[in-house]
This record gives structure tokens, C-alpha cells and sequence, in this order.
């Protein structure tokens, strides 16, 4: 990082480099001759590991993520790469929990919290109202549908009214049942209020 910001700010040739590039190309060529094995004990810790990911999967209900088999094989992988990197002929317990800290830090979770609404039952005061959660993903597929519709045509200029806003996302929904429709019906209710 230092040498970027350094060819960033000083310009090419300013900033002193550690390797030539010949060195690197020399390096790079061994780490991919390297081809290392993994050792019982960091074998022990990529099942274990794996057993644990899997573990806290299932009791995380909410996860944008699940543990595979194709993780443990990425696990596998970058063990070996970072073995490679070292130069090593096996793959040792510490390129195995590196190459997790990695894998653990490129999971995305997606956990938002419910959204409360407050329905105010009287003009004055928000406060005092009904109180009804609905989910992020809820909330931000109508919300999404109703800011499309919004910015369509300067509707979002001119304005529109709440009622003709709310038969509009009725209208959009396909082939849905009474129950399901009115369900539906709530929702925009909730996103709009």
C-alpha cells in the first residue's frame, strides 16, 4: 500500500522500490512450481472449521449466506495458496487459519433489523399510534416499486395521491389471491405511513 500511494504522489522512479521486477517474476515463478500437501493437523482444522461454519449456519436464521461443500473447497484452495506464498512443500495449521480469517471476512451478512412503523391514530401526536413491524426485505421491495412508479413520468414533481398510489402496487401484483392481496394491501400501507 505504501509504495502505491508513494507512485501516486511522487511519480514512477520517485519512490524506491524493494524488489525489481525481475525478483518478483523470479518469485512468482517458484510459488507457482510449489505444489503443497496438506498436513494431518491442518486437515484436523479445515474439518473442524468447517464443521463450525456449518454449525452456525443453521442456527442463524437470517444469514445472505450459506456453508457448502464449494466453501470447504475454497478453504482447501487458499490454504494451499498461502502455503504457495510461503514456499512451503505442506499446508500447516497457520495457512489454514489465515486463509479462513480471509474467507470469513469476504462473507456478506445481510441482517437488518425489522422496521417498527407507528401508525398515528390522531394528527397531533406520532407517539401514540399502532406500532407494527415489517421486514427490511419487505419494506425495500414496495419501497422500491413505489420510488420506480414516483420517478416515472415527474410523477414525483407533480405528486400523487396516497389512495391512487396504493391501487397503483394493488394493480402490479399478478395473478394473487384475496388474502394475499389485502396482506399486500397492509404492507404499502405500513411503507407509505
Amino acid at each position: 500500500a505504501d509504495h502505491i500511494v508513494g507512485l501516486h504522489q511522487h511519480g514512477e522512479g520517485l519512490y524506491p522500490t524493494p524488489y525489481t521486477p525481475e525478483d518478483f517474476l523470479l518469485y512468482r515463478r517458484k510459488c507457482k512450481s510449489v505444489c503443497p500437501v496438506l498436513s494431518p493437523q491442518a486437515t484436523q482444522v479445515l474439518v473442524a472449521c468447517y464443521r463450525d461454519l456449518r454449525q452456525n449456519d443453521k442456527t442463524k436464521k437470517n444469514n445472505s449466506y450459506r456453508i457448502t461443500t464449494r466453501q470447504l473447497e475454497s478453504m482447501i484452495r487458499l490454504s494451499e495458496a498461502v502455503a504457495r506464498l510461503h514456499c512451503s512443500l505442506t499446508v500447516e495449521v497457520g495457512h489454514v487459519r489465515h486463509a479462513l480469517s480471509v474467507m470469513r471476512s469476504s462473507f456478506t451478512r445481510v441482517e437488518a433489523p425489522n422496521i417498527e412503523v407507528v401508525i398515528p391514530t390522531s394528527d397531533r401526536n406520532e407517539a401514540e399510534g399502532q406500532r407494527q413491524e415489517i421486514t427490511q426485505e419487505q419494506y425495500q421491495r414496495v419501497r422500491a416499486l413505489l420510488l420506480t412508479k414516483l420517478s416515472a413520468d415527474g410523477i414525483a414533481r407533480d405528486g400523487m395521491e396516497e389512495a391512487a398510489l396504493k391501487q397503483w402496487y394493488c394493480d402490479t401484483l399478478q395473478e394473487v389471491g384475496v388474502e394475499a392481496l389485502l396482506q399486500e394491501g397492509v404492507l404499502v400501507d405500513l411503507v407509505i405511513a
